[in-house]
């Protein structure tokens, strides 16, 4: 990032970015800590805002490198203001790019130096940027976000993170659901990866368009993370320049992705008053099963969906805890406790309901997202014997509680307008009472529909 900033662009931008905003779109822009330029550091080095860089060597290229000093107080209020200034342009995200390639004799302000403080560097990168949109977000209302490429301890309090330059080739899809699962661990809970990949090669290493089923896999498994973001550089991302077949998987699994959004924003604000991640390692959620310890192939995906991304397998082994799992798409109840065998289909992610668990979804997939509470709810349910499940939306903290009984199923729910309940059940549900009221029950596929009095 070049830490002057040009006022002369200011009236294009800014007219680009109301255009933006009055078509419900964002702006991101993306911004790095270190300069290759020796001009750069002979004009900024000596900046009267204070020390602006932290001079070193090199890099292994012998390429001269230079780092913004955040350890520098005059200089984060200098570069805080310049940020806010794009915020209320209306730029929406700031991306936190290139913080890894510190010098190592660079020597920063508070005396560190680019080995003792190399891990820190990303952190207080990031929450320099942070503050500053923060601060600016805040007074317009709105809320702030930025996308990191490196963190350290504390990184989580800055959101959000993406897991850097990937491709999309199925075997390092492997790789990255790795990287995503260590980071939730740590404490990371807002986190993505560049669907379709940000480089893509064949194998002689020359850019190369990924095959659809690699396009296609990455799709899923991004739109079934905390975050979702297509990105990249060079070979197409967007899912027209595909088949006609990857085209109608893109459309299914997207849908779903809309679908989800009261479970995915309901569990996005429970991870901010708990820690425990959204993308959760089995260990964490099956500590006691031995096969859960080193299981890095799925995942759950808040409380209630398991999720099994497909990489290059060929044979698709998934692990289901003890109890009795419901698959998502089908509906088809199965005994956990094994390792079942997946079959591998273009068009479908596996995905299982927990047992005693809930999803609160929208009916059909919305064009839009309204900045509004969600309303008319589908829950998808696996009752077994009873649970309850907190449920969170903006400004309400409910839940609701189920029990079966026999062929008896009482449902109580706080906080959540629902209109429908999609339930699973180890025998057929007779009658269905919902906030005390009497419900019609009729089978609706695999499931049972029970439609709410209102």
């Amino acid at each position: 990032m070049d830490a002057s900033y040009l006022p002369e662009l200011e009236p294009e931008a800014t007219e680009l970015l109301c255009r933006y905003d009055i078509s419900g779109i964002y702006g991101t822009v993306e911004i790095g800590a270190t300069s290759a330029s020796g001009e750069v550091l002979e004009a900024e080095s000596s900046d009267e805002n204070g020390a602006v860089f932290a001079l070193g060597e090199g890099d292994s290229q012998n390429t001269a490198i230079a780092a913004l000093d955040f350890t520098n107080p005059e200089f984060c209020a200098y570069l805080k203001e310049r940020l806010k200034r794009l915020a209320r342009m209306g730029v929406g995200v700031i991306k936190t790019d290139f913080s890894e390639e510190i010098p190592e004799d660079a020597v920063f302000y508070d005396g560190s130096t680019g080995i003792s403080g190399h891990n820190r560097y990303t952190y207080l990168y990031s929450k320099t940027v942070f503050e500053a949109l923060n601060e600016a977000k805040q007074e317009l209302g709105e809320h702030a976000l930025i996308w990191c490429r490196s963190g350290y301890a504390g990184s989580q309090k800055y959101p959000a993170h993406w897991a850097g330059d990937s491709s999309a080739s199925r075997n390092n899809l492997a790789s990255i659901l790795k990287g995503g699962l260590s980071m939730g661990l740590s404490g990371v809970s807002f986190w993505g990866f560049d669907i379709g990949g940000f480089y893509n090669a064949d194998d002689e290493g020359n850019r190369a368009m990924p095959c659809d089923e690699d396009y296609i896999r990455s799709v899923q498994m991004g739109l079934m993370a905390p975050l979702s973001r297509s990105h990249g550089q060079s070979t197409p991302r967007e899912p027209w320049m595909y088949s006609a077949e990857a085209q109608d998987a893109f459309l299914k699994i997207n849908k779903l992705r809309y679908r989800l959004l009261p479970y995915l924003y309901s569990t996005a604000f429970e991870t901010t008053l708990s820690g425990i991640p959204m993308m959760r390692a089995m260990l964490l959620e099956f500590p006691e099963d031995r096969n859960a310890r080193g299981l890095s192939t799925q995942y759950l995906l808040g409380n209630s969906l398991l999720v099994a991304p497909v990489f290059d397998q060929v044979r698709h082994d998934i692990n289901l805890p003890a109890g009795s799992w419901v698959d998502f798409h089908t509906g088809e109840r199965i005994e956990g406790g094994k390792w079942i065998v997946s079959e591998q289909r273009i068009d479908r992610i596996p995905l299982y309901l927990r047992p005693d668990s809930a999803i609160p979804a929208l009916a059909e997939a919305p064009m839009h997202i309204a900045d509004e509470n969600f309303h008319n709810l589908v829950i998808w349910m696996n009752v077994c014997d009873g649970f309850t499940q907190p449920y969170y939306d903006e400004g309400v903290a409910g839940g609701i509680t189920a029990k079966l009984t026999g062929s008896a199923l009482e449902v109580e729910t706080n906080g959540m307008d629902v209109d429908a309940l999609m339930v699973s059940a180890p025998a057929a549900i007779v009658t269905a009472k919902v906030n005390g009221a009497a419900c019609e029950v009729a089978p609706e596929g695999a499931f049972t529909r029970v439609t709410v009095r209102k």
